[in-house]
């Protein structure tokens, strides 16, 4: 009699009483040649996308398709970009590209732009906050060796409820992230730019700030800053001008000459968390409550080996108002330690 082969439906018996305990699943249907993996990036029907051919006129093309584009529109960019003008993001829009190494937008030797990507409200200089926007998976390469001198941000923003994911930004001439109220000629907000995510970046090399919230006007407010890499910034790691309302966590810091986190008018937050792991001149955390004068907190020497260090925040009218942990500031109960 021939045998059948068990290992399509191979049945576990027990003691002989013939329950079925467990059975093999069939084996799965063999891979079509040429079909795309599980990880194979794709383009939904209704993203548009535009491919970088590292010449002149890419910047434009991209711009081009970002201004024929609707409301509501993907815009996927793909390969290597020479950008030698930046690139306007319209507002009620996301842009991605295919990964951090896939999708590289470097800038022009010679261009000295103002930045690489930018909110277009803030490049023509409206008054008001532009709607969002949301900005995942790419690089941007200030390229500061063909660009000497020059005061080229990475990403500006002037959007509110927008959100900035799993971007590398390097070698920027001035800041390589910044929020502000203000336009490219100065012009400030006759509204707020609040509500916002940062999450996922690695920012180095900034001939400035690692990421510059600059704020001169109490707009710039409640955003989250988590889960970020930001190393050797030329001045501080993180700078807000404003940090009411801002939720700050889980960042490494490293490699900064000055502050690790200045963080002035630490307002309206009776809980305040920000990390700092870094160097023993890069966990010098300075802080503002209010209106009150801008204070620094007293500096200890941190231990190499594990990156932490305790420090006294206080000011003038309070012995002690928050403590800088390793791990986190802590304050007491709002309003207890604030100030007039």
């Amino acid at each position: 009699m021939t045998r059948m082969p068990l290992s399509a439906a191979c049945f576990l018996f027990l003691a002989g009483v013939g329950t079925v305990i467990a059975a093999e699943p069939a084996a799965a249907p063999p891979a079509v040649s040429g079909a795309p993996g599980p990880d194979t990036p794709t383009v939904p029907s209704s993203a548009l996308a535009v491919t970088g051919t590292n010449t002149p006129g890419d910047a434009a093309r991209i711009n081009g398709v970002i201004a024929a584009s609707p409301e509501g529109a993907e815009i996927v960019i793909r390969g290597a970009c020479l950008i030698d003008e930046p690139i306007r993001l319209l507002g009620n829009r996301s842009y991605r590209g295919e990964s951090r190494t896939g999708t590289v937008l470097k800038q022009a030797d010679g261009a000295n732009l103002v930045a690489l990507m930018a909110s277009s409200v803030f490049l023509d200089n409206k008054a008001w906050t532009g709607t969002p926007v949301a900005i995942r998976h790419l690089r941007l390469d200030g390229n500061r060796k063909g660009n000497p001198g020059s005061t080229t941000a990475g990403l500006v923003l002037r959007s509110w409820l927008s959100v900035v994911e799993d971007v590398h930004i390097r070698d920027m001439g001035s800041d390589g992230l910044r929020l502000t109220n203000l336009s490219a000629d100065g012009t400030g907000l006759e509204t707020t730019q609040v509500n916002g995510r940062i999450a996922n970046c690695f920012i180095e090399r900034s001939g400035r700030h690692g990421i510059f919230v600059q704020d001169t006007q109490n707009a710039v407010t409640d955003w989250i800053l988590i889960d970020s890499w930001i190393a050797s910034s030329g001045v501080d790691g993180i700078h807000l001008d404003n940090a009411a309302g801002w939720f700050v966590q889980r960042n490494h810091i490293y490699g900064v000459p000055r502050h690790a986190i200045f963080a002035h008018r630490v307002f309206a937050r009776p809980f305040v968390t920000i990390t700092s792991r870094g160097s023993a001149r890069a966990t010098n955390p300075a802080c503002g409550t209010g209106s009150t004068p801008r204070c620094r907190a007293g500096r200890d020497r941190p231990s190499r080996t594990t990156g932490s260090s305790t420090f006294g925040v206080r000011n003038r009218t309070s012995p002690s108002i928050a403590t800088w942990h390793s791990r986190s500031i802590t304050a007491p109960p709002w309003p207890s330690w604030r100030t007039t």
